[in-house]
């Protein structure tokens, strides 16, 4: 019997203890960074969770083990003795996930004052005995420096005389209180500390104390003075065009030529671009901006003089934003009211730095992976997200199914005898399903030649359904089509799905 595991949702922030400012090591897993002090750097890694845990599935290790395994490639283990015989396998980094960037800080200094290194997470258990350990000293020096955040990023409403003028009153109210850790203020509510200590506070709190684990959209920081940090100038081609040029496929050409421009100024093998801003200059000298946006991390090495992909999101970004930009009118067309382009710039405005462990190291394990890179390759070349379905545990066809959720560790449980039987049962159904079933004319029972399944309808659920008996059969018509076919309890029939 295999243990079962507490589901641990996905986080999206970590903090990183390093005073190495490196591109290659701090946009490893995103793009958006934020430097917090002299060695701690916080990584918001909402854009791009999806991707890491699609790409944590190939391997067996659930995505916290697979940022652990990142992390002690690009930052090293701890150095021993050359004397010694025993080789040490404990990390000398320091890294803490948390849903917000505020919880990461304070963990990672948690980490600093119980002398912890690896990876940590603020949903395990020892993340929160680490968490619920934080001293009032280790709490005031994190408002002072937030205090100078907030400063740097001119948050709009911030007064810092105000503030500390706030700082003061709970810090005499902490005594009365009697409240030994900054953790005993959980059972606190936003709405009382604002009242009290200002909405700055009461928003610090939150961040702290307040998110709903069973609320997904609390996990995004809200009110915090992020500001991203760029390392060094975006590589970028500017092109002057030899004579004015209006539509699509003028422009697809010269836009191979630029791309292959801009693959020489990305020669790390690891670079992924996730996003590129077009910006057309027009005969009136106007300017207008057209992103090029890549839901996964893209390289353009691998499209050199092709970039199929790269045009296809191009042409995407072009057609929303001139349509956007210059609306078509009953006589023409947006092309027609769009200026003539006398001159581009490309820039790569984000990128990802995917080193050798995540593209080379697992071996086997990526190519049991070959499927996901199929979906993330058509992600990236269609206008629209793709989805994936699962069974679920439900007898009724319509509810057998739910789109597929990437989850942050793997949940392992004892698959029961019914999820055994329900999962059977699914085998034999088709995969097209349709959404709205079609009444067909009446078919004699030798025609529905194999009987597959009989289930009841959830009749407590329908309004005006006469329908609670379904017995399903494998209908093939005469030119050889097999179609997922069930009479209801009023002897009527319907097609329901089509069989491969």
């Amino acid at each position: 019997m295999k243990p079962f595991q507490e589901e641990i949702f996905p986080e999206f922030y970590i903090a990183l203890e390093t005073a190495r400012e490196d591109p290659q090591i701090l946009q490893s897993l995103t793009t958006d960074v934020m430097r917090w002090s002299e060695d701690i750097w916080i990584m918001d890694l909402s854009r791009y969770h999806n991707y890491w845990l699609k790409q944590a599935e190939k391997t067996r290790l659930g995505v916290l083990g697979f940022w652990r395994k990142l992390f002690n490639h690009l930052l090293g283990e701890e150095a021993v003795d050359s004397d010694s015989r025993v080789i040490s396998i404990m990390p000398s980094y320091r890294a803490c996930c948390a849903r917000n960037p505020w919880s990461a800080v304070l963990l990672l200094q948690a980490m600093r004052q119980r002398g912890a290194r690896g990876l940590v997470s603020l949903r395990g258990k020892f993340g929160q005995s680490l968490f619920q350990s934080i001293t009032w000293t280790t709490w005031w020096e994190q408002i002072n420096a937030i205090e100078d955040h907030f400063l740097s990023a001119k948050i709009k409403g911030f007064k810092q005389a105000g503030f500390r003028q706030q700082c003061k009153r709970l810090q005499l109210a902490i005594p009365r209180l009697d409240f030994k850790h900054p953790w005993e203020m959980r059972i606190l509510n936003w709405p009382g500390v604002k009242k009290r200590f200002g909405e700055i506070l009461a928003n610090i709190w939150g961040w702290s104390y307040g998110a709903d684990p069973e609320k997904p959209q609390t996990v995004y920081q809200s009110h915090f003075p992020w500001k991203s940090r760029r390392f060094g100038e975006p590589p970028f081609v500017r092109r002057n065009l030899d004579y004015p040029l209006l539509l699509w496929h003028q422009f697809e050409p010269l836009l191979v030529e630029d791309f292959d421009k801009l693959c020489l100024a990305t020669r790390n093998s690891g670079q992924r671009v996730t996003r590129i801003e077009w910006t057309l200059t027009f005969e009136n000298m106007n300017e207008l901006t057209v992103p090029i946006l890549f839901r996964n991390p893209h390289n353009l090495q691998e499209e050199k003089k092709r970039h199929l992909t790269s045009l296809l999101q191009a042409n995407y970004g072009f057609t929303k934003t001139v349509t956007k930009a210059f609306p078509p009118d009953s006589e023409n067309a947006h092309y027609e009211t769009m200026p003539l382009v006398l001159a581009w710039e490309l820039r790569i405005t984000d990128s990802l730095y995917l080193p050798d462990v995540v593209l080379d190291i697992f071996g086997e394990e990526q190519e049991k992976g070959k499927e996901l890179d199929v979906l993330l390759r058509l992600e990236n070349e269609l206008p629209v997200h793709l989805s994936r379905f699962s069974p679920r545990g439900d007898w009724f066809p319509e509810d057998s199914f739910t789109p597929e959720h990437f989850e942050a560790e793997e949940i392992v449980s004892e698959t029961p005898e019914i999820q055994r039987s329900l999962e059977a049962l699914a085998e034999e159904r088709p995969l097209f399903i349709r959404s709205k079933l079609l009444p067909v004319d009446q078919l004699g029972e030798k025609v529905a030649a194999r009987f597959l399944e009989s289930t009841m309808g959830k009749w407590w659920k329908a309004e005006n359904s006469t329908e609670k008996e379904r017995n399903y059969f494998k209908h093939i018509d005469s030119e050889g089509n097999a179609f997922w076919v069930f009479r209801d309890s009023a002897g009527q029939w319907y097609q329901h799905g089509i069989f491969g």
